[in-house]
């Protein structure tokens, strides 16, 4: 059986930049199944919360726009503790168009430099002042899902509201400090943007 963020993760190129009615449609609806998902069943040793958190980063990264200059292989680093299972893996398994994603697992603050996504997970978040300053100025996309992540300069942040559905935030300036840039769909959709 296919998990939930294989049937629904929904990613797209990253050529997001003349975003017709259609693609913008797609987006909000990949987004609005991604919340669904809260009704459907777990997979053993999986929670749905961080089912919807995975389909949500393969959105992110679809609508993420990097320089020139990085290539169309991602890697996406989680350091810190796994809370995915192997809803992260769908994001590897499902490639889009030229855009690759390949998936590793670290606590090695030094490796996180060669990539273009990390996830800092709740239980590395106290490293986050480290992070940020090794990785500043880099086109690295940083994700989280810690309380204040996104004030303290993480690009996206992910929350889970009083009603139990996923949100996130943005910081559109240190995105643009790291020389990266969001669709504008994905700025209408989040519940935040930070812009200074």
């Amino acid at each position: 059986m296919r998990s939930p963020v294989t049937r629904f993760s929904c990613i797209a190129t990253r050529g997001y930049v003349a975003l017709n009615k259609r693609n913008q449609l797609l987006l909000a609806i990949c987004m609005a199944l991604s919340l669904m998902l809260f009704s459907r069943p777990a997979l053993p040793n999986e929670s749905i919360e961080y089912q919807v958190k995975a389909a949500f980063i393969s959105n992110f990264i679809a609508f993420t726009l990097w320089p020139s200059d990085v290539s169309d292989n991602i890697q996406l680093c989680l350091y810190g503790e796994d809370n995915f299972g192997s809803s992260l893996d769908q994001i590897e398994k499902k490639p889009s168009g030229k855009v690759r994603v390949k998936v590793q697992r670290t606590n090695d603050e030094n490796v996180l430099a060669d990539c273009q996504v990390v996830f800092i997970s709740k239980s590395n978040i106290s490293h986050l002042s480290r992070v940020l300053a090794n990785l500043r100025e880099k086109p690295v996309l940083l994700l989280a899902d810690s309380p204040n992540a996104a004030s303290q300069g993480v690009n996206i942040n992910m929350n889970v509201n009083s009603d139990g559905k996923v949100t996130f935030e943005i910081n559109l300036a240190a995105a643009r400090l790291s020389r990266l840039d969001f669709s504008s769909k994905l700025l209408q959709l989040a519940t935040h943007v930070y812009r200074e």
